[in-house]
């Protein structure tokens, strides 16, 4: 029983660690999801890139 406990931790409790430092940019994946290893979870924006953002701004 005891192995089976620590089965269930593991998988309830489940780490994924990038390969490079940066800021999610987008998550593509929900809390509890299952996920194949080809999936793409997120997306991130290297630490050093430069981000550039339009704005669009109502008149009125």
């Amino acid at each position: 029983m005891h192995f089976e406990n620590e089965i269930e931790h593991k998988i309830l409790v489940t780490y994924v660690i990038a390969k490079v430092s940066g800021y999610i940019s987008t998550i593509n994946v929900d809390i509890g999801q299952q996920v194949e290893p080809s999936k793409l979870l997120l997306s991130i924006v290297p630490e050093q890139t430069e981000l550039v953002a339009n704005l669009y701004i109502p008149l009125d």
